[in-house]
Formats: C-alpha cells, structure tokens, sequence
C-alpha cells in the first residue's frame, strides 16, 4: 500500500494518485490543514477516500472527537471510529475509566449513540423473516426522529469490538426507530447494508437462522431486495 501524508484540501497531484493507483491511503495531518472541524469531516466524506488522521496536539485530537459525535455527514476515518468506540465502552463501564473529564464533556452525545446502538438489537430482531420475532419486534416504542447528528454511529458497526457493548446489560430501554431502521438515509443505503458485515456476531446469527441460504453473500443480496420491496 503507498502511504501519502498530507494535508486537506489534498493536492490535485496527490489526488490523481489513487485513481491510477487504487492501493493508496492518506494520512491527513490534522493541525496543519486549512481546513478543520466538520469542514474537514464533509471534505473527506465527500471524497471517499482511503484515509486516516494525525494529530499532533490533544487539542486538536479532542476537538475532532467532539465535532464527529455530532456530525451529520458520513466518513470513515478509522482514528476517530477508535476513539468513539473507547468512550463508549468507558461509558458503559465495561473497560476502567480513563478520560472521565471528557466523557462527562461529550455525555450528551454517548448518550445518544448508545441508545441508537444498543437499541440495533431490536433492529436485528426485524431483519428475520418469522412471525415470532416480527410480533415481538411491535411491543418496542416506536421512535420517528429522523436527526442525523450523530450519524457516523453506522461507521462503527464494521468493527468487532464494538459488539462488546451488547453486554452492558439493560443500560437503556430499546426503541425501534423508524426511520433509521426503514429508510435509505445513509448516504443513499440502508441500515443494513453497514449491518450485514462479517465481523457483526448479531447479523452472523441472523444469518444461520436462514440457514436455506449460501452463502453470506446470497443473504445479504436477498435480504436487501426483501427491503427495498418493503420500502417501495
């Protein structure tokens, strides 16, 4: 893999190396971009790029974190998903507490996130095709909120250890929430096309309950056609 570091906007000359060269990733240096904050979050989203972020001050570090909490865009930036996914299980007290302070400074924000993450389960439950679960699945409150602060809680849902929130207990009530759950509002996907992934022991056991279905992939392309059909 070639590794550029840079800065954002990145070059022109440095861009036009990854269309001729698909194995390419950029690290951006954070505090030597002119462009910071949500800018440089929608900036790299827009592009969809291969790319990480160095910080070279806590400061800095701090305030990327905070501002990812709350955007309302998509990126995948791995440092970041890393550090929610720190806070997180902080948060819910299954690893030793080690930024308190600004676990009490973001609390709001944890707060959401984890009721949109842990409430997934639910979300599990409707995506199989039984009578049983699809019964069980209407006794959760229904929740219509469609705001997008927040939303790169979908961007977590690619690592493994995430799932180990799930063992928190009944940290919340679990809501159904409508419109994340039904509607194509993450950058023109669904919920489950960042659900069904390999490393998401939950979408795992979906999977073998339809055990008629081989292999992965087939489930997956089935259950989305099954989802559009009930979206249109």
């Amino acid at each position: 893999m070639q590794v550029i570091e840079t800065v954002a906007p990145i070059a022109i000359e440095d861009l036009k190396i990854y269309f001729s060269n698909k194995d390419t990733k950029y690290i951006i240096d954070y505090e030597n971009s002119t462009l910071q904050g949500e800018k440089l979050l929608t900036y790299l989203g827009n592009l969809d790029l291969p790319c990480n972020i160095k910080f070279n001050t806590t400061e800095g570090y701090d305030e990327l974190v905070k501002t990812y909490l709350k955007s309302t865009f998509i990126v995948n930036v791995e440092v970041l998903e890393r550090a929610v996914i720190d806070l997180l299980l902080q948060y819910l007290d299954l690893v030793p507490l080690s930024d308190g302070e600004f676990i009490q400074e973001v609390e709001d924000d944890l707060k959401v996130w984890t009721h949109r993450l842990l409430s997934l389960s639910v979300y599990n439950m409707s995506t199989i095709e039984s009578s049983m679960f699809s019964e069980h699945v209407t006794t959760f409150e229904r929740d219509e909120t469609d705001d997008i602060r927040g939303i790169n809680f979908v961007s977590l849902l690619k690592h493994k250890d995430l799932y180990s929130i799930y063992s928190a207990g009944n940290k919340i009530t679990p809501k159904y929430y409508v419109k994340y759950f039904e509607e194509y509002m993450f950058k023109g996907k669904n919920l489950f096309s960042y659900w069904a992934n390999e490393n998401n022991p939950m979408f795992l056991m979906t999977y073998n309950l339809a055990n008629d279905i081989s292999p992965v992939s087939e489930y997956i392309d089935a259950r989305q056609e099954t989802l559009q059909e009930l979206s249109a």
